[in-house]
């Protein structure tokens, strides 16, 4: 295979954290500063049983054409905000309380292993990033946390959401290169995996969380840290 010229990256999860443990906080002072008289940890499990149905049914892979018409988080977060609050009989503002959860990632921080890692790969290797994220914090969370790359794309720039091939197909342009001279590197067996193997790009997926992986396609290496990817590169280059 050709020498790898690029490092793709995705962006939660792999370079920034993005469990419950940063959610459930947000959530309690949704309930707090709009007065619900529902707990945050309640309101993020109702919410967040909703915010999965719509990331299993926001894309048909076998049958494109019965894919739904694409929304971003914030709208679809706002969405899933009405059902809860209905559901409750909550008297809410489920348009402020989307808008919160968007305001929060914007200033969401890095691992503590992502600048390092990513400004040495930055010294011999060209740079992506693709994520499923709206633009609005997706932008101000990269400079939040002082990280430039060469090519970005986001879901709502392309409209869909990973695994489907155009985010990867569009990075891969802005780049200038074929599927075989990038490396990508993402936590999800499915988005990013599936999504990055489709195009005939190399995948290591991190796994930080050790969590046990029921893989749909087996990635190309495994990690636990950003430490561990220059042997693979080294390896591949």
């Amino acid at each position: 295979m050709p020498n790898i010229k690029a490092v793709i990256f995705d962006m939660y999860d792999t370079l920034v954290p993005n469990t419950a443990d940063y959610w459930i906080p947000l959530f309690t002072r949704i309930a707090q500063m709009q007065q619900l008289p529902i707990a945050g940890p309640d309101l993020f499990r109702q919410w967040k049983k909703i915010d999965l149905a719509f990331r299993q049914t926001r894309l048909n892979l076998i049958q494109p054409e019965k894919t739904p018409p694409f929304k971003t988080y914030q709208q679809a977060w706002q969405e899933s905000f009405i059902k809860v609050f209905a559901k409750n009989n909550i008297d809410g503002d489920p348009s402020k309380a989307a808008a919160a959860a968007i305001e929060s990632l914007q200033t969401r921080e890095a691992f503590d292993d992502t600048r390092s890692s990513v400004l040495t790969i930055q010294k011999r290797w060209e740079t992506g990033l693709i994520s499923n994220a709206d633009n609005a914090y997706l932008v101000p969370n990269l400079n939040h946390i002082g990280l430039n790359f060469d090519a970005v794309v986001s879901s709502e720039t392309v409209r869909s959401y990973k695994p489907n091939s155009k985010l990867f197909l569009s990075t891969l342009a802005l780049l200038g290169l074929r599927a075989s001279e990038a490396v990508y590197v993402g936590d999800n067996p499915y988005d990013d995996v599936v999504g990055a193997k489709g195009v005939g790009m190399k995948v290591i997926l991190i796994n930080r969380y050790n969590r046990p992986i029921h893989r749909h396609s087996m990635p190309d290496g495994e990690i636990e840290t950003l430490y561990e990817l220059s042997k693979f590169l080294e390896r591949w280059s």
